[in-house]
């Protein structure tokens, strides 16, 4: 229900970003498998993935683009299978493969997030009206925490939406 609830539902959720797409029949959303199948055969899936049983239902998959939200509430090894599954076979495009997380502090993952990104020299911003961090090495990038605070970061994300 979450996973519907923050990614299909709403002004933001995936169709109204999708809608162009769809309207010229170059998009398809299939809810029995959640996912997005485009005109080239691209696909956007949605899946919870909580365990290592869930991440293996993954193994021999090619993943161009990761998206992970809540990186904070996995476990370091799923996220280690994930990771292996991330990558672009015998082709060199700019950009990709790529993986882009978000989280939150807390959660069962925090400490090895904290140890992979945060602990090794990379840069950490903290908002201080609601505590939350985020890591990086690139350009600033504005954040709207919950509190309508404005924090700018060294975060690389891709805006889906503005």
């Amino acid at each position: 229900p979450e996973l519907v609830q923050n990614h299909i539902h709403g002004k933001a959720g995936l169709p109204a970003l999708l809608k162009e797409y769809d309207n010229k029949g170059l998009v398809s959303f299939s809810k029995s498998a959640m996912t997005y199948q485009f005109y080239n055969n691209s696909i956007i899936k949605l899946a919870h993935c909580s365990s290592l049983e869930d991440a293996t239902k993954y193994q021999g998959a090619e993943i161009t683009v990761l998206l992970i939200d809540e990186v904070t509430q996995m476990k370091a090894e799923v996220f280690e299978f994930l990771l292996s599954r991330v990558r672009l076979a015998g082709q060199k495009i700019e950009g990709l493969p790529r993986i882009i997380t978000a989280g939150n502090p807390g959660g069962i993952g925090h400490n090895w997030v904290k140890h992979r990104w945060v602990e090794h020299g990379t840069e950490i911003w903290e908002d201080e009206k609601t505590g939350r961090f985020a890591y990086g090495p690139s350009g600033p990038f504005p954040w709207h925490g919950r509190a309508g605070g404005r924090l700018d970061h060294r975060v690389q994300l891709v805006r889906l939406h503005r």
